[in-house]
């Protein structure tokens, strides 16, 4: 069993000269049990040679589920199209499937609006947590029919399992309060993001290039009605090197730095894992297999955007 963690990060990677960054964030709120609205954006940036630096591609989106997680109703520019064809779908398993089918060539997998799209499943599973926290999730049985071994922290021995099973009801997870992530003395170190809303959660993401250095870090996070305070439920980075003659990643360590379960720590090394593949094959490798009490579904997604290496290494060449 692995220590809990309660460690998040103060700042935020500062821009280098020759780098190029990924910034993303989704916002979720729970109108109803089994229903999520979630809206975000993301950004590419650019930061040259003698430190000019400039936005070379946006994405929005605004989405809303009716219970079951069916997707109602659905914003994303660009990809209107695409997510048109995702309506009446479920935002779970999947869906990753179905938006793969549904792209019609007007954007590829590359751009900021597929990671925003692709990221829907994952923002509906962890809106989960909002009812846990505002109380509103009910009694859960005994866990019987509860899927186990799924990931580290859902392991059958684990705690949240075993306090399910004892009591019927998960217990609930309160992480530090979350610091400013934000450089005081660089504006565009994240891209703009509206004031998270009481009683809803954020997913933000960064992934930065610099020569062979990658550095991508994910943070969810909760502000609770009573106290106004955001904490941090998930976080964690990676430090990364990517040798772009042979296409390979060289090296990769993932560092845990807020799990809400003393169990979650346990995935980190299966990040090492992704050593010799491609940023192309990265994502597909994970998707088929990353599963089990060695790995974290939060975290894969984490080792999943660094598919996203290769196209931000391309934008620092032009």
């Amino acid at each position: 069993m692995g220590d809990l963690i309660n460690d998040p990060q103060t700042s935020t990677i500062a821009r280098q000269p020759r780098s190029a960054r990924r910034t993303s964030h989704v916002d979720m709120d729970t109108p109803s049990r089994f229903e999520v609205n979630i809206k975000g954006a993301a950004r590419d940036f650019v930061t040259a040679a003698d430190g000019s630096a400039s936005t070379v591609g946006e994405a929005n989106i605004d989405i809303s589920t009716e219970p079951g997680y069916k997707l109602s109703r659905a914003s994303c520019e660009p990809g209107q199209k695409i997510i048109e064809q995702l309506i009446g779908r479920v935002v779970g398993p999947g869906f990753r499937a179905a938006l793969a089918e549904a792209m019609d060539g007007s954007i590829s997998v590359e751009h900021p609006a597929y990671l925003l799209m692709d990221e829907l499943p994952v923002a509906a599973l962890i809106s989960g947590y909002i009812g846990l926290y505002l109380n509103t999730l009910g009694n859960a049985g005994n866990g019987s029919g509860l899927k186990a071994d799924i990931c580290a922290g859902w392991i059958e021995s684990g705690t949240m399992i075993q306090s399910l099973k004892k009591v019927g009801k998960i217990p609930t997870p309160m992480g530090p309060p979350a610091p400013d992530l934000s450089l005081g003395n660089d504006s565009n170190s994240w891209h703009s993001m509206p004031k998270l809303q009481s009683g809803a959660m954020r997913r933000r993401r960064l992934i930065d290039v610099c020569d062979a250095r990658v550095f991508a870090m994910f943070r969810d996070t909760f502000i609770a009605p009573d106290t106004g305070i955001e904490t941090v439920l998930h976080e964690y980075s990676i430090h990364a090197e990517y040798d772009f003659n042979t296409e390979q990643f060289t090296s990769c360590v993932a560092t845990p730095h807020v799990l809400p379960w003393p169990e979650c720590p346990n995935a980190a090394a299966s990040a090492q894992r992704i050593v010799g593949k491609s940023a192309e094959e990265v994502r597909d490798f994970v998707r088929r297999e990353f599963n089990g009490i060695s790995t974290c579904t939060h975290l894969n997604d984490l080792l999943r955007s660094l598919g996203d290496v290769a196209t931000l290494g391309a934008l620092i060449s032009r």
